[in-house]
């Protein structure tokens, strides 16, 4: 929808998500098999003109209702300016959308940095961010993010976040950011910590390619120990022209390793994921993805060795 003259108009496109997921544990103890509506989202986005865009998005299957509520003013291409509750930018695979990832659950690393360490969440904040350098599309963020009482026992904190993208060619996107988290409560186990990311992502054709490797240390508990993990996936999209509704098919790959307390034990967790996701019109698609978790015993992130069977049933206007 669009009002008003062109210098000027106002843009407005609701959107809509809704994925239903299916889970087969085979060699759980209990309940095996599991049927949830894991995303059910509403939103609407708004632009005015080239120097304001805006964004509200509800999840009714998320904890808090507000997904998302933020607006940015476009200065110039070297300087925007946003503000509001939105996704920290830490961590490549977090930051693309759900409906966009080639793997049905981004896997454990995803999980520890959002819910258990708090340092890819969501949070209320505000963040510069532009372009550096015209011909080598390198750009910057810079955001501080206020005060958040996060799940499992995380003590308040202050974060402060910064990276840089640097894109040589269309095809190839290179990053580094870093989220210094300073912990306001009693019950910290130190004045402060840091997390680190550096990625490379290659996009040519219908190929992608991601690999990721991320660094920090854990607020979670004393002595603050040193967590690593390392994932790779590729995944290659499949154009189909003559056959509807199925437009494409996208077979992927994905390797995950994680340590979550590099010097202090020897407790890594491996995840392989293998899958297929049936692409069809109107935005739907299909995806099947196996799963097999090989973890120490003690793992501080609950991992269980196992196989895990996922189906996705995805909608997206």
């Amino acid at each position: 929808m669009t009002l008003g003259e062109k210098d000027n108009e106002l843009k407005l496109r609701p959107r809509s998500l809704m994925h239903l997921k299916y889970d087969w544990e085979p060699e759980k103890q209990g309940p095996e098999h599991s049927l949830d509506v894991t995303r059910a989202r509403v939103g609407l986005e708004a632009e005015y003109g080239k120097w304001l865009d805006t964004e509200v998005t509800l999840d009714a299957r998320s904890s808090d209702i507000l997904l998302d509520a933020w607006g940015r003013i476009n200065f110039l291409k070297q300087l925007r300016l946003t503000g509001g509750y939105f996704k920290r930018p830490f961590f490549k695979l977090r930051m693309r959308a759900a409906h966009g990832v080639q793997v049905i659950e981004r896997g454990t690393l995803d999980n520890s940095l959002k819910d258990g360490m708090d340092y890819s969440s969501r949070k209320a904040g505000v963040q510069l961010d532009g372009r550096l350098h015209k011909d080598t599309k390198l750009r910057y963020f810079l955001g501080f993010f206020g005060d958040f009482e996060a799940s499992r026992g995380i003590v308040s904190s202050n974060d402060l976040a910064a990276g840089l993208t640097l894109k040589p060619v269309d095809e190839l996107r290179l990053g580094a950011s870093t989220v210094f988290k300073f912990l306001s409560s009693d019950e910290a186990h130190t004045d402060w910590t840091a997390a680190y990311d550096v990625y490379l992502a290659l996009d040519i054709d219908n190929w992608y390619m991601l690999l990721e490797g991320v660094a920090g240390e854990d607020p979670r508990y004393a002595g603050t120990p040193f967590f690593t993990g390392f994932l790779a996936m590729m995944s290659y999209t499949i154009d189909i022209y003559a056959s509807e509704p199925l437009e494409g098919l996208r077979p992927v790959i994905k390797f995950e390793l994680t340590e979550p307390d590099f010097d202090i034990t020897d407790d890594l967790a491996m995840r392989a994921t293998v899958g297929m996701d049936l692409l069809f019109v109107y935005d739907v698609r299909l995806g099947l993805n196996a799963e097999r978790v090989d973890a120490d015993r003690n793992n501080r992130e609950g991992e269980e060795d196992g196989y895990i069977l996922m189906a996705l049933m995805g909608f997206r206007i």
